[in-house]
Order: structure tokens, then sequence, then C-alpha cells
């Protein structure tokens, strides 16, 4: 029992760090335009050590706990499937609590950007807390679900290369994210797929992988399968969710401030905006989708 407790925890624990590399080389094979040092350089500063060593304990520490109770669920169908949607909750859930946690007691490496903040409340009528992540990352994002943790961070380069106006355009957008709770419909999204495919494949496939007596090679390839559809889900959701958050920062900087801040984010990242990804459009279809939605007002 121990040696499978064990090898749960460690199995589980292993996931997010195959997924965080799985996503580098996804981003370094599909990013023609991007040099592959640049890409492991861009990796490097946006990867924080210390949350992902804090994630990773406690997903060991709790997996290991509860491992027991997900070894007996096969005793109640109903009971299994609640415990599996706990898990699940708490696995996708803890993300998005924990690291908005860490950004803040970390100052030094995420620095306050209190003038920021008084441009946000003043002329867009919002209070977020903004931190400049003191690393050579090319790129800004929202982060935080809970009211007090809501952050947009800004990597610092952005600072240099950036006009005044497009960086308020760039922040803007993120605000979209942050104003429209995108994050939190994420994680809910993501927790709802997740049940869906667990549910399919652990009382539907794997009995009868069992029964027809399919080896692993079956199991995992159909598994492999189920999660890249999910990701393609997800990533249906998140290239919306970038329209949507285009079309607001549009609204309150103006169109032509949210599309050359866009253009200028292109050119600074190597034509990494142009290069479909799971996540965000194309940046042609980016401007095509505010134009049209000033359009149809």
């Amino acid at each position: 029992m121990i040696d499978r407790r064990l090898t749960f925890a460690l199995v589980t624990t292993v996931i997010p760090v195959i997924t965080l590399f799985a996503s580098l080389a996804a981003e370094i094979l599909f990013s023609k335009n991007q040099k592959f040092f640049e890409s492991i350089k861009q990796f490097k500063s946006g990867f924080d050590f210390v949350y992902f060593i804090l994630f990773s304990i406690i997903v060991f520490v709790l997996s290991y706990t509860f491992s027991p109770i997900l070894d007996n669920q096969d005793k109640n169908q109903a009971g299994s499937i609640l415990i599996l949607i706990f898990f699940i909750v708490f696995f996708y859930g803890l993300g998005p609590l924990l690291y908005p946690i860490v950004i803040l007691f970390r100052s030094s490496r995420y620095e306050e950007y209190k003038d920021m903040e008084k441009i946000i409340q003043v002329e867009m009528n919002y209070a977020v807390k903004v931190r400049i992540v003191n690393r050579e990352l090319i790129n800004a994002f929202a982060t935080g679900i809970l009211p007090f943790s809501k952050i947009i961070l800004i990597g610092m380069p952005l600072l240099t290369d950036l006009t005044n106006d497009e960086l308020k355009a760039v922040i803007a957008h993120e605000l979209g994210h942050t104003k429209k709770h995108h994050l939190f419909y994420l994680m809910l999204i993501m927790i709802v797929i997740q049940i869906i495919i667990m549910i399919i494949y652990n009382h539907m496939l794997l009995p009868f992988f069992l029964l027809h007596k399919f080896g692993w090679l079956v199991k995992g390839i159909t598994f492999g399968l189920l999660l890249v559809i999910s990701n393609e889900i997800l990533g249906f959701f998140q290239r919306k969710m970038e329209y949507d958050a285009d079309k607001f920062a549009a609204k309150i900087v103006g169109k032509n401030s949210i599309k050359k801040a866009l253009e200028k984010l292109n050119k600074i990242t190597g034509g990494k905006l142009q290069v479909k990804s799971i996540s965000h459009p194309t940046l042609e279809q980016r401007l095509l989708s505010i134009e049209e939605s000033f359009s149809n007002e």
C-alpha cells in the first residue's frame, strides 16, 4: 500500500512537469519565426521556480494523503465519481489560487507598479494590482481569480519597447481578462472537461479495455487522444476570450491604439503573434476581429 501511495503521489506530481515541457516543445515547434534559444530565454524568464516547488510539494502531499481513498473507490461508483471530481477540482484549482499569493510575497521578482495602478484607476475606472516582472519576459498577462488576488503582470522589456499609449493598450487587454473573469471561467471549463474525460475513461473505456484484455499501449493512446481533444476544446474558449479582451481594450483606449500595440508586440517578439497557437488567434485574425466589432456597432 505504501508503494502504491508513493507511486501515485509521484506520478501526480510529475504530470505538471511533463505538461510544462510539452507546452515549451510545442511553442518552439510552431513558433517558426522565433529562434530556439530565444524561446528558451522567454521560458526561463517566465518560469517561477519558487511557485513550481511549492505547487509540487502541495500536490505530492495531498496526493499521498488521499491515495487510500482513491484506491478504495471501486466499491461505489457514485462515490468514486464524487472523489474523482473533488481531486480534479483541487488539482486544477490550486494553481490559480497559489500563484498570485507567491507573486504578492516575492517583491524582488515582482515589483509594484503604483504609477500604472493609478492610471488604470483614473483612466479605466478599475482598481487592480500591477507588478513588473524583473526578468527579460516580453509578455504581459493577468492572473488571479479571487478579488484580492487579481494581478496584471508586465515583463520588464515592455516598459522600454512600448510607448506609453501602447503599454496602456496592452494593460487594457489584460484588464479585459480580469474584468470579464476569463481566468475563473477557464478554470471551470478546464475542470468540467477533465471530469468528463476521466469519467469516460475510467467508467466506460477502461472497463471495456480490461474486458477485452487490451494492453497499456491502447490505453495510453486512447487517453492521449482524449487529452488532445480536451486541449482543443479549451483552446477554442481561450481564443474566444482573446478576441473578447481585444474588443474590451479597443473600447477603453481606442481601436487604433490596441491595433498598434499588437503590431508592436508582434515586432518585438520576432513575429510570434503571426503564428496561430492553441490559445491565441493570429495577429491578422485579431486585427480583423477588432475592425468588425466596431463596424457592427
